[in-house]
């Protein structure tokens, strides 16, 4: 009897910790982090990623064949800016957002194509594109809380885009999509501001039970998947690097931000939490996709 009680007192503190974490995530850090991150260093909000390849010219750790490219372009253009910022940490982050966008069929020059990031976060991601993948068209973000007010970045909802129909060849969405609120709206607006044959390239973490729901709203909007990759292992490699990372601002930011520490630790899935733990033990996954929209603007019909 005391096992079995035992058991359930553990289940539900379990399942109290995720329903908290979910809402000091929504209610709390990411209005906190809007406008303590560009003060204490923060640049990039995502987990990170880091390639995972047996080739000592590439990196000594290690991914898909299909890295090859990208690893090279990060690197390349990281020994070009010659930043000291430049740390493992910065690197992955920046892979992440090499990696989504490294499944278009365009990649890595992207000529002339119009780039909408959806949840752009302090547009640290679209700095880095623009800069480096000078040959795109434009390249806009849109938030509900845009920390830059310059005209490349547009206060919206990801499921109420502010743009008209067939603006963009590329919509981009890094680890964000898990936070909204009807992600089938976000899909159905991803699908309507891209220009027939556009692409909708995606990253986001989700639990095992939830991927074939994924896979149907973005079918539903009318989406035809063209690629889906399991990145978990390279996105736990990348938490090594960008935890120590957040590791060390935390330890230097404020009094308010730190009496969070242990939750925000959580956020980002630093070694020994128990978000870290989930991904490791595959109890959530990360995937990386990409949708088109089908060139004659009908979308297919759902498979019954």
């Amino acid at each position: 009897m005391i096992s079995v009680l035992s058991k359930w007192f553990e289940k539900v503190c379990q399942l109290l910790q995720i329903l908290w974490l979910w809402f000091f995530d929504r209610a709390i850090l990411y209005p906190l982090l809007v406008y303590v991150a560009p003060r204490i260093g923060i640049q990039f909000l995502n987990l990170g990623y880091w390639p995972l390849k047996h080739d000592a010219e590439i990196h000594d750790d290690v991914s898909d064949d299909n890295d090859e490219e990208m690893i090279n372009f990060v690197r390349d253009n990281c020994a070009q800016e010659g930043n000291e910022d430049d740390s493992e940490g910065r690197i992955a982050h920046i892979y992440l957002y090499e990696k989504t966008l490294s499944m278009h069929n365009n990649y890595p020059d992207f000529d002339g194509l119009d780039i909408l990031e959806v949840s752009c976060g302090q547009g640290s991601g679209i700095k880095w594109i623009s800069k480096k993948h000078r040959r795109i068209g434009k390249i806009i973000g849109v938030d509900k809380v845009p920390l830059n007010k310059k005209e490349l970045y547009h206060k919206g909802d990801a499921q109420d885009l502010p743009f008209d129909d067939e603006s963009f060849d590329v919509v981009i969405n890094v680890e964000s999509s898990h936070l909204y609120r009807d992600c089938s709206a976000f899909f159905e607006e991803c699908f309507r501001v891209l220009r027939p044959g556009g692409q909708l390239c995606w990253t986001d973490i989700r639990y095992p039970h939830q991927i074939h729901q994924v896979q149907r709203e973005a079918h539903r909007a009318g989406f035809r998947l063209d690629k889906w990759y399991d990145i978990t292992a390279n996105v736990v490699a990348g938490i090594h690097r960008t935890s120590r990372k957040y590791d060390r601002i935390l330890h230097k930011s404020p009094l308010v931000v730190r009496m969070f520490a242990s939750s925000i630790r959580s956020t980002y899935c630093a070694p020994g939490t128990s978000t870290y733990q989930r991904l490791v033990r595959r109890q959530r996954i990360y995937i990386a996709a990409m949708w088109s929209k089908p060139i004659n603007e009908i979308a297919e019909e759902e498979e019954e």
